[in-house]
């Protein structure tokens, strides 16, 4: 059947299956209202006359459903039952041999030592986006079905919105590709389990991937990718995209703009729970080597045989303002693992989150067993941790080739030393916790005291991002707006295991939008003592201590950081950025480095984001036809610079496009509309749908009222007070608002701050009775009085 007709065939049955349902619908509410004015007039008991209502109701219901059907049956029979079982199999063939043959290609460009470089920017890049042996897998087999999606594509002529609507109705359960498909995952009852499954999984019965690690990002709106599967996405005009450092170096202006209300908390502690949710890693081979995309002796795009498929570098300007110096014009960029859902079909690339999806500490934890045991102590439920000069910190891996290899439970940790310091005092506060429950309880055994610590640990991050972080960023109207704030004192939030939906982060928030947040990182970070007084000498260049976090071991870092940390101002939302990011992110030893705006943008369009004049219209702005239809929400300076970086408005980055409207934020928040938006729906999806939100009530592992409340107390700035020795002994406290008497909000002795009461998770069962500590004791005083004989 050709597609022409094919096509005919949808709209001629869509419309008159449409319109059989609205004639009936008017034909019916006819016929009802006559019925019930003649029943009314006849003085019919009301009942009688709500039960023609409830039938004629029936009755349009059962008209709706016989439309929905029609829907599913026209696209069924016309993509599915129309595709050659033949040409599916030979696109399944061809896909299989076409990612062996990049295999192959891959061992021998590896071979030829064609991989990133230890010390250089893209090696340092390529940790800060490393995956797990099993993402590796998930997105081999993954590749596999992209390839075979897009032969089959190809060979049926598609365009990309035809590839878009038929490819995932083509099943690959009777293909040679059904083993690349995901297992099912097998729960236990829902009642019985009390606390978070480590990967995420189980959360809803229904669809136990849901939350999942190692399973795909969702989308808010369809794929832009220029092919509907897999193609980078493109201009809409005859002209090619422009480079992304290109737009970067056109729309970015190196200032130093900052947020006076606020501190460098807020931007760290936007960066900790990002690695709480997201994890897009870039590919990389079973052993995990990072393929090379420039050469690296003379800084210019590798010649095509020598590129792997993965690759898509960014080319730089030969007038490049910076680079032109150095002699590069390329900069290695490696596209992200792809991931398999659980339908088991055809279809268009979704990147692969290797992380849960979830706001539960994974960062702290790991996201699977096999990290959660790598990171805990095993006894008293504490966490491992070294120790320098008497102080608690992060673990150190023992096979590290670096100065200092501390870990967590995401790779990033030490991405920075002001990351690493928060994940220092989360570590730090998960002990502490446990502690106090092995004193109140002793006799819990370590699983125990683990997955309870655990449980309060998770409560108290999620406490703080949506009653201090997200009113920060979003503004206290938007947390009414999008129903963002947590239940009152005394109450519980409701979750329905029905009406919950797929928590799975959206792609335009982790590639996109949330991304704006880099805009807010210091380039100098300033250390403050006991007096609040800077430190000098202290003080140091980020882009030095990239993958470094050999400071955290100096004598009383962790409390001067932790002062100044909420004391320094960040930078302010906006399109400036410090140099130490646009030039000389991972710079290693040389004496330049990456691009993180360039790196984002590329991000944003590998991954097949829309572009920000379609995602506006999705959070409710009109269509811009021009770049001036964008006054509203830009300003006019921001706007000439958009028209320097691109051609048309239908161009524009969605990551960019956020960036400009925080010229312009929304009244009470960091953000301009689309940014708000799309961020405030994410942590609205993050929390709605979590079975083990901290302040849902009727779950197996609901806290009970009074520890709920005791929750409730917790802050950031009593968690800073606690876990810094002593050294730390006054903290404002909102601790992502600048200390300052104007805002009520200066510097107060932390005995002020108030803290959680941890008596109420005391276990009477779990509490040596009196009685049975007597025999205990007798026979050690008998033992004493044998000593003395």
């Amino acid at each position: 059947m050709c597609l022409a007709y094919q096509v005919c065939l949808i709209v001629i049955l869509q419309v008159t299956t449409l319109l059989h349902f609205f004639f009936s619908c008017f034909y019916d509410h006819c016929i009802l209202n006559k019925r019930v004015q003649h029943l009314v007039n006849r003085r019919v008991h009301t009942t009688i006359v709500h039960a023609t209502q409830f039938f004629v109701i029936i009755t349009m219901a059962k008209v709706l459903c016989l439309f929905v059907i029609v829907q599913i049956l026209v696209f069924t029979f016309v993509f599915s039952d129309e595709v050659p079982v033949d040409d599916l199999h030979d696109a399944v063939n061809q896909g299989l041999a076409q990612v062996e043959s990049m295999l192959e290609l891959e061992r021998r460009l590896f071979a030829e030592g064609l991989t990133v470089d230890r010390g250089t920017s893209a090696h340092l890049h390529s940790r800060m986006v490393a995956g797990s042996e099993q993402q590796q897998n998930t997105a081999l087999n993954a590749a596999r079905i992209l390839a075979a999606s897009t032969r089959l594509k190809n060979k049926l002529n598609w365009s990309a919105d035809e590839a878009r609507r038929a490819l995932p109705l083509l099943s690959l359960d009777n293909t040679l590709l059904k083993n690349s498909c995901q297992e099912s995952i097998t729960c236990p009852p829902a009642d019985s389990i009390k606390y978070r499954i480590i990967d995420g999984s189980c959360n809803n019965q229904a669809r136990p991937d849901w939350g999942k690690a190692n399973t795909p990002f969702q989308r808010a709106l369809p794929d832009a990718y220029a092919d509907g599967v897999f193609e980078p996405r493109d201009s809409s005009g005859p002209t090619p995209l422009k480079s992304p450092r290109f737009i970067s170096t056109s729309f970015i202006k190196l200032g130093a703009t900052t947020a006076n209300d606020f501190t460098l908390m807020l931007m760290t502690w936007g960066q900790f729970i990002t690695h709480d949710i997201t994890k897009a890693s870039s590919f990389t081979s079973a052993d995990g080597k990072t393929p090379q995309c420039c050469n690296v002796t003379s800084g210019q795009p590798l010649n095509p045989e020598y590129l792997h498929p993965f690759c898509l570098p960014i080319d730089i300007p030969a007038d490049d303002s910076f680079y032109q110096q150095y002699g590069q014009t390329c900069m290695t960029f490696v596209r992200t693992q792809v991931g398999a859902d659980y339908s088991c079909s055809l279809g268009h690339a979704e990147q692969l989150n290797g992380i849960t999806h979830w706001l539960d500490g994974s960062m702290i934890y790991g996201s699977s067993s096999s990290e959660l045991d790598s990171l805990r102590l095993g006894r008293g439920g504490e966490l491992k941790n070294s120790t320098s000069g008497g102080m608690e910190l992060l673990p150190v891996r023992p096979s590290c080739s670096d100065a200092t290899c501390y870990y967590a439970g995401d790779v990033r940790a030490q991405e920075n030393p002001q990351l690493a310091t928060v994940h220092t005092l989360m570590m730090r506060e998960h002990n502490r916790i446990a502690r106090a429950l092995s004193q109140l309880n002793p006799l819990w055994s370590d699983e125990v005291i683990f997955q309870e610590t655990r449980r309060i640990v998770i409560a108290q991050l999620q406490h703080i991002t949506y009653t201090e972080y997200l009113p920060a960023m979003l503004g206290e109207q938007a947390m009414r707006d999008y129903k963002l704030t947590p239940a009152a004192v005394g109450t519980y939030a409701q979750y329905d295991a029905a009406t919950a939906g797929d928590p799975s982060v959206w792609n335009e928030f982790a590639a996109a939008v949330f991304r704006v947040g880099h805009s807010q990182v210091q380039g100098n970070l300033v250390l403050y003592d006991s007096n609040d007084v800077a430190v000098q000498d202290q003080t140091f260049t980020l882009s030095n201590y990239f993958f470094d976090a050999s400071k955290l071991s100096e004598p009383g870092f962790i409390a001067n950081a932790t002062r100044g940390l909420t004391k320094q101002m960040p930078l302010a939302i906006n399109p400036e950025y410090t140099s130490q990011l646009t030039n000389y992110l991972f710079k290693g030893t040389k004496a330049y480095g990456m691009d993180l705006v360039a790196l984002n943008v590329q991000r944003g369009r590998e991954h097949g984001i829309p572009d920000y004049n379609t995602v506006r219209v999705f959070c409710g702005l009109p269509k811009a036809t021009n770049f001036e239809d964008l006054a509203n929400e830009i300003d006019q300076t921001t706007i000439d610079s958009l028209k320097t970086a691109y051609d048309s408005v239908d161009d524009i980055d969605l990551y960019i496009g956020c960036l400009a409207e925080s010229s312009r934020p929304v009244n009470g928040s960091l953000l301009g509309p689309t940014g708000l938006c799309i961020v405030a729906r994410q942590f609205a999806v993050t929390k709605n749908n979590d079975r083990f939100f901290y302040d849902v009530g009727n779950q197996p592992g609901s806290l009970i009222i009074g520890q709920l409340d005791e929750i409730r107390k917790t802050s950031l700035a009593r968690i800073l007070c606690d876990n810094n020795n002593g050294d730390v002994n006054t903290m404002q406290p909102k601790a992502f608002r600048a200390p300052v008497a104007t805002s009520n909000n200066e510097r107060q002795q932390c005995s002020l701050i108030p803290s959680m009461n941890l008596t109420l998770w005391k276990d009477p069962k779990a509490t040596p009775s009196k009685a049975s500590m007597v025999l205990p004791s007798i026979l050690a005083i008998s033992f004493s009085a044998l000593l003395l004989i």
